[in-house]
Parts: structure tokens; sequence; C-alpha cells
């Protein structure tokens, strides 16, 4: 991930899937074959644990990383954020997320991840993404 330009470069999809090369790293792909997704995924559940309305926001990620606070990690030169939209901008998540299953790929490198959020503390309409950038 060290090039700054051509088929290297972290914004560039040498393999044409509409997936950059700095998410194909992130999410553990291969740049030069066509990846599959999803690498993120949001999932309205009616009862979960003790949330009787929640969004399950999943992902995959590297291991062996820093929970810094509820919806950021960063591993290596990776820094994983959730991300919601208000007023105009991409914020981190400000809202109380419980992080729960953490499941160990069989590559010994990544893991998936899930995050639910009740919807009790959700405004109407909310939005989401996870940033990744390279540190």
């Amino acid at each position: 991930m060290g090039e700054s330009s051509g088929s290297g470069a972290a914004l560039s999809d040498f393999d044409a899937d509409g997936i950059n090369n700095l998410l194909e790293y992130a999410f553990f792909t291969n740049p030069l074959e066509k990846s599959a997704g999803p690498f993120f995924s949001l999932e309205v559940s009616n009862r979960v644990q003790f949330f009787p309305e929640s969004i399950k926001i999943r992902y995959q990620r590297w291991v062996g990383g820093t929970q810094l606070e509820a919806g950021r990690y960063i591993v290596a030169d990776l820094d994983y954020q959730l991300e919601t939209f208000d007023e105009g901008n991409w914020v981190p998540i400000s809202y109380p997320i419980t992080q729960t299953t953490v499941n160990q790929d069989p590559n010994g490198r990544t893991e998936e991840v899930e995050h639910q959020i009740s919807f009790d503390v959700l405004p109407a309409g909310a939005l989401f993404r996870l940033g990744v950038t390279l540190d």
C-alpha cells in the first residue's frame, strides 16, 4: 500500500470490481481479483438480546487492533470508524452502541464484528457508513 500512483495507489481499482485498493486491503481481499461483497451490512432486528428494536451493523476487519471507542478500531495502518450523516457532514457515531459478536474468520487474519444500535436513540432517517482511512 506504499505506492502513491499507478495500480497500487489507495484509490485505484486494478481489477475494476468497484472496490478500491484501500478497501481491498482493509477487508483482506485480493486487489487483482474481482471481489464479492458485502463487506458492510445493516440489518433491522425486532428483538435482539435486551434491545427491543435495533439495527445490527456488521463488517469485516483485521484482527489484533485496538477498540478506541464505540465504533472506532485501529489496527496496523488502518483506522475503521462507524459514521453517521449529521447536518451535512459524516461524523463519528455518537449514539450508544454495543459491540456484540466478534467472529474470527478461518484465515486467522480477519474477523467479522457486529455492532447494535437501539432505535430508541436514533433520529428518523439516520444514515450510516463505515469510514476506513490509511494512517
